[in-house]
């Protein structure tokens, strides 16, 4: 394992706007975004899950400590570089450039309903944590957790997702 993990390294993507009303945003319109982040630093990975991808070590090496933190060809949203434990994190496809954490937004009775993907089975969501967050604004205060029933007070969105820290 590498002697230095960072401590908190996120990932956020903006996925999706759509105007309140449902259709296509307008400058004029109201609207709301969403984004997504994936958290953690020192994560444990099991090797075994590495054998789902048969492109795996021809990608990332055989070194598995070190392909940990090699890159996946995945940018964040300020151009840096994605690595395998994130798409760990996630639930995604290292050896897949297009196959990412994302969040999508419908309106349904005039009112956000948020979304994430992939969809994993049960066993794998129970090791993860997802939590949506929400604000008014982007200019300032603090993103706040979406209780159910009101997410139409708010206009931009935040999944993220992390390990469970509960895990046996």
């Amino acid at each position: 394992m590498p002697d230095k993990w960072p401590t908190d390294y996120g990932y956020l993507q903006a996925h999706e706007t759509v105007a309140e009303d449902g259709g296509p945003s307008a400058p004029a319109a109201g609207f709301v975004t969403v984004i997504t982040e994936i958290k953690g630093g020192a994560v444990a990975v099991p090797e075994t899950w590495t054998q789902q991808f048969p492109q795996y070590k021809e990608k990332f090496g055989s070194d598995f400590a070190a392909s940990l933190l090699k890159p996946t060809g995945k940018k964040g949203p300020t151009g840096e570089n994605l690595v395998v434990w994130q798409d760990y994190v996630a639930g995604t496809d290292p050896t897949k450039v297009d196959d990412v954490f994302t969040a999508k937004i419908e309106i349904v009775d005039n009112a956000p309903v948020i979304s994430y993907s992939p969809v994993l089975s049960a066993a794998e969501t129970a090791k993860r944590k997802y939590t949506v967050y929400g604000r008014s604004s982007l200019y300032g205060g603090d993103w706040s957790v979406v209780a159910p029933g009101t997410a139409s007070n708010y206009n931009f969105f935040k999944v993220t997702v992390e390990l469970s820290k509960n895990l046996p």
